[in-house]
């Protein structure tokens, strides 16, 4: 890193998955009842992947 040229970086990456739909555990409800919970249709999960340059700080996200 110490040969770097004025217009390269070192950036470190790593990717997440987040669950992006509504998944309960436990709750506080009235025994036998079944609430309905609001979720969104579509994709379960959202890739996101992130880098970060520990010399400038810069953080560009994909």
């Amino acid at each position: 890193m110490g040969d770097l040229g004025a217009d390269e970086a070192v950036y470190f990456v790593d990717a997440v998955h987040p669950e992006y739909q509504t998944k309960p555990s436990h709750g506080w409800v009235k025994a036998g009842s079944n609430p309905a919970i609001k979720t969104t249709a579509g994709r379960g999960r959202v890739n996101i992947h992130g880098a970060l340059s520990l010399e400038t700080f810069d953080t560009p996200f994909v």
